[in-house]
């Protein structure tokens, strides 16, 4: 991701609790915290959230990312507050693969996923959906020309 854009960061949280609860969920770049949202759930039920991380600020490298969930009063079983899923490499603008330059290698990955969103058509986890998920440089979940715009502008950087 390039260095200064906002990404979006979903996480699905459940209350295995016999009450409704409301707690606090934390999202983390490595040890810094990005933003916290309050859940209210009733027992049994999840809910999917999503947080919006702006890297504007943070040093080109690879992050972490992590959440937790604040225990609720009552709460004796913490093991499953914490969840470490995936990392994240923040570099220049436009630099598609992550090597820290933007070139025509940059432009060929977003144009072999032109039309693709959200990393369809590829399994999560693997190489080609990391891709397909970082040529959508504009962070609006479809890879378009415009995509390959904004990698062209920064060509040679």
């Amino acid at each position: 991701m390039g260095q200064g854009y906002t990404t979006f960061i979903n996480i699905t949280v459940t209350n295995q609790a016999l009450n409704y609860e409301t707690f606090h969920v934390i999202i983390y770049a490595n040890t810094t915290a990005i933003a916290t949202q309050t859940v209210t759930l009733t027992s049994g039920n999840s809910a999917t959230i999503t947080f919006t991380w702006n890297t504007t600020g943070f040093a080109k490298g690879n992050y972490t990312v992590w959440a937790y969930a604040w225990p609720v009063l009552g709460e004796t079983v913490t093991s499953d507050n914490t969840f470490t899923d995936g990392s994240v490499q923040v570099t220049k603008k436009g630099d598609v693969n992550g090597d820290n330059e933007v070139n025509v290698l940059d432009l060929i990955i977003v144009a072999v996923h032109l039309d693709h969103v959200g990393g369809d058509g590829h399994t999560p986890g693997t190489k080609e959906w990391f891709q397909c998920m970082n040529a959508d440089v504009k962070e609006d979940n479809d890879i378009n020309v415009l995509d390959l715009i904004i990698v062209a502008n920064y060509l040679g950087t």
